[in-house]
């Protein structure tokens, strides 16, 4: 009886590692859950003055719109962003909660 349970004990602890080595393997994305397209890219004088930028909905959120103002400067660039029409993220999946505005720098850097 001993004997038997001193067999069990590793063969359930090979089982549960297994498992949750197999629970912690990253699945690809479903392409289902994949949006993607086109967005053409735009530089800013680093002069006086500003630089407006009109936001217009997409497939995915056809009643968005906005402006950005982009102010360059030689020490930094600000960003003036105005929306409007956004639906809740949760409404594009329950994976999404929130909307980031990314920038990226000329050498191919995102912020």
């Amino acid at each position: 009886m001993k004997r038997k349970r001193q067999m069990i004990l590793p063969l359930v602890c090979v089982i549960l590692t297994g498992a949750i080595c197999a629970a912690q393997t990253q699945q690809p994305e479903p392409t289902a859950n994949v949006i993607s397209g086109t967005l053409a890219a735009i530089g800013y004088p680093v002069v006086g003055g500003g630089t407006k930028v009109t936001i217009a909905g997409t497939a995915t959120a056809p009643q968005a719109s906005g402006e950005a103002k982009v102010e360059a400067k030689a020490a930094g660039t600000g960003i003036e962003l105005k929306v409007a029409g956004m639906p809740q993220p949760t409404a594009l999946g329950a994976e999404f909660l929130t909307y980031a505005l990314w920038t990226v720098t000329p050498d191919g850097i995102r912020d």
